[in-house]
Formats: structure tokens, C-alpha cells, sequence
């Protein structure tokens, strides 16, 4: 479990201050149909030629099968992005126009064990496979390009969900904690400071916090089956099919 850290004020629950964070709760899904809603809002709307990224911890409970980890797609599965593993390998996803185009890139590496990692994509808004990357506990992947041929719009209205994706299918099995989306491509060097050795960080003191546009805790500090967005937004997802039990004492 992380320490806790002196911090010179409090931010919804979160200490400030320094780089330090109490983290006791991860949410845990069953693989089965929970999942996290939160509603559509222009700060996670991005198009094809917006940089963002996202940062998930992640623990699986079963590694097997293909395992949404986030997504903002809409119901069709035909507009929008997701983050998910396929048996182990991560895959970035961006989809336009039907369906008809997309980027996909996947990892070199697969995670094979139950032990919690940090999960990292990252896009330059270039509409290029060469713009997206993965990281896997604080190091990038080659990528693998799977499709290339993005042109048309990403954006759809459907909420940006957590571990199933835009129809509700694909579900995650497993943990999921500390999740974060940030407006900008971040950097190597960033994505090592998120990493932090192995142990969740308090993100409103990371060097890219101005771009901070989402920040759930998974259970710290929140009231179920609310997860509380402790970014500057108001970004406040639900639990949907799960139980207060689900927010367990097991994290990074």
C-alpha cells in the first residue's frame, strides 16, 4: 500500500502539497457486467486530432479473452477509442466513419500474471498508428500496427465508460484503480513520473497536472456507487451492476 504523505491542503479528499497519497480501496469487477458510467462531457470528448491520454492500474483476475479496460465509443462500436487487452496483449483502438476506419496498435508484450500493473496509452492527435503508444509499468512498448486508416471523426455522445465497452460487452475481470485521463500526449518522462517506481502518486502534483481531466480513485474517498472525478472537473461516474462490497482492500 502506498504511504501517506504530509500534504499542505486537501482537494476532495486527496492530500496536497507533495507527492503523496493515501490509497486504500480499488474497485473490483466481476468480468460478468459491471462496469462504470460517466456521462458524456466536452473535457473527454476528443477528436482524431486532439492528443489525450490514459492511465489505468490495473490487476486481473483472469487474463484471458478480449477485456475492455476503457472506452468512449459509441453503442454501434462504429465511432470513438477503447483501451483493452486481447489474452494479455494491450490494444489501443480509435474507430470512424461505420466502422470502416480505424487505428489499432497492440503491445509486444503481454501481461500473463495476476499482479497489479500500470497501464498507460498515449496519442498525438496525428491520426497516424505511429502517433499512439502503450506503456506497461512505466516502460513504452514497440508497438505493433494492426490498422492505419483513420480520416474521419471520432466523436460520438455515448459516456466514457470503465471495463466494458460502448454497447456494454467485453467486460474487465479484475481491478481497476487510480484511473486518469489527461488532455495531452504524455510524455516519456511523464509516463515514468505516473508510474512512480510501482506505487500510485497523488496526480494533482504531477509535472503534467494542468492537463488533468479526469481522476478517479476507485473507492478511496468515495461513497458507493459513486466515484468521485478528484480532477478540476465534475466528471462523477456511477457503478452500474456492482455491490459496496466491490470497493476492496487490494491495490498497488
Amino acid at each position: 500500500m502506498p504511504g501517506i504523505g504530509i500534504g499542505i491542503g486537501i482537494h476532495r479528499g486527496v492530500l496536497i502539497g507533495d507527492n503523496g497519497l493515501i490509497n486504500n480501496l480499488s474497485t473490483l469487477f466481476d468480468g460478468v457486467d459491471e462496469r462504470v458510467d460517466i456521462p458524456d462531457d466536452a473535457s473527454l470528448d476528443f477528436e482524431r486530432t486532439d492528443p489525450f491520454s490514459v492511465s489505468h492500474w490495473v490487476q486481473y483476475t483472469a487474463v484471458a479473452g478480449l477485456q475492455i479496460t476503457s472506452s468512449k465509443r459509441s453503442v454501434a462500436l462504429t465511432e470513438g477509442w477503447a483501451t483493452h487487452s486481447s489474452n494479455g496483449l494491450l490494444i489501443f483502438l480509435f474507430a470512424a466513419n461505420g466502422g470502416t476506419e480505424s487505428i489499432q496498435i497492440r503491445s509486444t508484450n503481454s501481461i500473463t500474471d495476476t499482479n497489479w500493473h500500470n497501464l498507460i496509452f498515449t496519442y498525438d492527435g496525428s491520426s497516424t498508428a505511429a502517433g499512439a503508444n502503450i506503456y506497461i509499468d512505466g516502460v513504452q512498448e514497440t508497438r505493433v500496427v494492426i490498422t492505419d486508416t483513420l480520416a474521419s471523426s471520432i466523436l460520438n455522445n455515448n459516456s466514457f465508460k470503465l471495463a466494458v465497452d460502448g454497447n456494454n460487452t467485453f467486460p474487465f475481470n479484475g481491478n481497476q484503480d487510480e484511473n486518469s485521463v489527461w488532455k495531452k500526449e504524455l510524455s516519456t518522462s511523464e509516463a515514468t513520473e505516473l508510474y512512480n517506481g510501482g506505487k500510485p502518486t497523488n496526480l494533482l502534483t504531477h509535472s503534467a497536472a494542468s492537463d488533468l481531466v479526469g481522476w478517479w480513485r476507485m473507492g478511496d474517498d468515495d461513497t458507493f456507487p459513486t466515484l468521485t472525478d478528484n480532477s478540476t472537473n465534475t466528471n462523477n461516474g456511477t457503478v452500474i451492476n456492482g455491490l459496496p462490497g466491490d470497493f476492496v482492500n487490494d491495490t498497488p
